[in-house]
């Protein structure tokens, strides 16, 4: 009948999926305690071979939430805020059981999550990659924080952890232990992660 013919295959809307039949995809819920906050679609191959980007989430299913979204709240002493979901499910996994959070890019910070972040967390340590994008994406996140907690109280808390490799690498090799149980960023001097901060920044409001 006309009407089957009309509604068949090649009629039919395409239903949304990112890289449609040419990129691998891995879904990853991402929760925020017991809540799904939302979804995210990883693509496992490479971005320009497949024209789709690594990270894509329908637009009514965007998250709202870092992964792993309860430990901002968790009181830990250190918060570790890591680019890429998966290098913070493997910090936060066992063995290391760290308190990370996930964001899929340093554009994807609100500055309503430092608010949640408890007084009693000593460190926020962003886990950035050491080259020009790593150390502005860590930038864009300790001004977030400074802007919603005040100067003072991200100066003393916000350190960076700049790696040559990412976590899921280094796990893979055996070397994250180290990196993570030594805590570089205890000792770590304050003055150059803020040199390039503006002035009016660095005032205290009032």
């Amino acid at each position: 009948p006309a009407h089957r013919r009309r509604g068949s295959s090649r009629g039919r809307a395409r239903p949304w999926w990112p890289g449609w039949g040419r990129a691998p995809l891995l879904v990853i819920p991402v929760w925020d305690g017991p809540r799904l906050s939302g979804v995210y679609f990883r693509n496992l191959g490479d971005p320009v071979l497949t024209r789709c980007p690594r990270y894509v989430s329908p637009k009514d299913a965007l998250p709202d939430a870092p992964f792993n979204g309860a430990a901002l709240e968790s009181g830990a002493r250190t918060l570790l805020v890591i680019e890429g979901y998966l290098n913070a499910y493997v910090a936060a996994a066992e063995p290391y059981r760290a308190a990370a959070i996930g964001i899929p890019g340093a554009w994807t910070w609100r500055d309503a999550w430092a608010l949640r972040i408890p007084d009693a967390t000593r460190f926020v340590v962003g886990v950035f990659d050491a080259d020009d994008a790593g150390r502005k994406g860590a930038a864009r996140v300790r001004d977030s924080i400074a802007r919603a907690r005040g100067p003072q109280w991200a100066r003393a808390r916000w350190r960076t952890l700049l790696l040559g490799a990412d976590i899921c690498e280094l796990h893979q090799a055996r070397e994250l232990a180290p990196v993570l149980g030594e805590e570089p960023w205890t000792g770590q001097d304050v003055d150059p992660l803020w040199a390039d901060v503006e002035d009016d920044l660095m005032k205290e409001p009032g």
